[in-house]
């Protein structure tokens, strides 16, 4: 709509939101799923695309893994990206088989580097969402990413909760833009379809 954009690189989710919440940034373009936790925190534009939050964790050498349900989290650890929201997905999920499952949150990483802490065997289960997971996955064959850990889930950029007029905003934008061919290609080229 005419007006500047100034980008700001952030590698840890929650100095995002941390930003956010100071009025450093307007808006919070990441994977990054709307739930009713996250609502009653944030705004959300419409939807940008779906996905889903997988368990990433090493084949063993006969190509097998350790966790092929859920329910095979119980009494472990998984990683998460400090501030994601996927620590209330598994702490969920705990509820959810009746076992506990530990969350530890990883204040610097995001998920591409918690991605790789698994591929190198730094940690053994780490959480992130499927499409980075895909993306990753294609680099490391013996990282397995098949166990899905949410439904889908629709994914949106955030805006501090008093910015309603921005996110007015960005919605006409993205309708617009989504009745584009250039969208399509971006769904297409990103696997987003």
């Amino acid at each position: 709509y005419g007006k500047p954009m100034k980008f700001h690189p952030v590698v840890a989710l929650q100095d995002a939101l941390n930003a956010l919440d100071e009025g450093g940034v307007d808006v919070l373009v990441a994977q990054f799923p709307v739930t009713k936790e996250n609502r009653q925190r944030l705004l959300f534009t419409d939807e940008v695309y779906i996905d889903r939050q997988v368990l990433v964790q090493k084949k063993r050498p006969d190509g097998s893994v350790a966790i092929t349900t859920q329910l095979d989290l119980a009494g472990d650890t998984v990683y998460v990206v400090k501030g994601s929201p996927m620590k209330e997905r598994i702490y969920n999920l705990s509820r959810e088989i009746g076992d506990s499952i530990f969350v530890k949150e990883d204040p610097v990483y995001g998920p591409e580097q918690m991605f790789l802490q698994v591929a190198t065997g730094e940690i053994a289960y780490a959480v992130i969402n499927r499409r980075i997971a895909i993306e990753m996955a294609k680099r490391y064959a013996d990282v397995d990413i098949s166990t899905s850990i949410s439904f889908s889930q629709i994914q949106a950029w955030a805006l501090a909760k008093n910015n309603a007029e921005l996110q007015l905003s960005f919605n006409r934008w993205l309708k617009e833009f989504k009745a584009t061919d250039e969208y399509q290609q971006l769904l297409e080229r990103y696997q987003m379809k």
